[in-house]
């Protein structure tokens, strides 16, 4: 029988890579793998939600829904996207959450809006985060024995 553990919560201003060590740790640890933003699409798609009636507010609040039922979920390592965090903080509040650091050339092409304000995500990550995991390169191996390092 496998043992449950806390969430592990993993941000990255590089999604792509923060969505494949988070998916590799899961695996890994035996856990469920939650990507935060996946969840919210398949929420509105789920529920056939037509966004052109529905208020900003109307969707800030389902997001928000979503969110605390991705938190609600145990043994879990959950990815998690800036923009997302930044808009519902308050839920995060308590929440042990590692950022993933890497330098700014190791933004994807997917990753532009966290690229022109780099600087500015970077800081917030690092000033609110639980855990910043400096990372050197993309390798995916030492992202998983730093990651490791810190939570075990």
């Amino acid at each position: 029988m496998n043992k449950k553990r806390a969430n592990i919560i993993l941000m990255s201003l590089n999604e792509n890579f923060g969505k494949r060590i988070s998916s590799l740790l899961a695996k890994q640890f035996s856990m469920d793998y939650v990507d935060c933003k996946n969840e919210i699409a398949e929420d509105i798609a789920r529920n056939n939600i037509l966004l052109k009636s529905f208020s900003m507010a109307d969707l800030e609040r389902q997001e928000e829904s979503v969110l605390a039922t991705c938190l609600e979920k145990r043994n879990a390592v959950i990815f998690l996207s800036y923009d997302l965090y930044r808009r519902n903080k308050i839920l995060f509040d308590g929440q042990a959450i590692c950022y993933l650091r890497l330098d700014k050339h190791y933004l994807s092409e997917q990753d532009i809006i966290s690229a022109v304000s780099f600087s500015t995500r970077d800081e917030y990550l690092k000033t609110n985060a639980s855990r910043v995991i400096k990372l050197d390169n993309l390798d995916e191996n030492i992202a998983m024995q730093k990651i490791k390092g810190e939570i075990v």
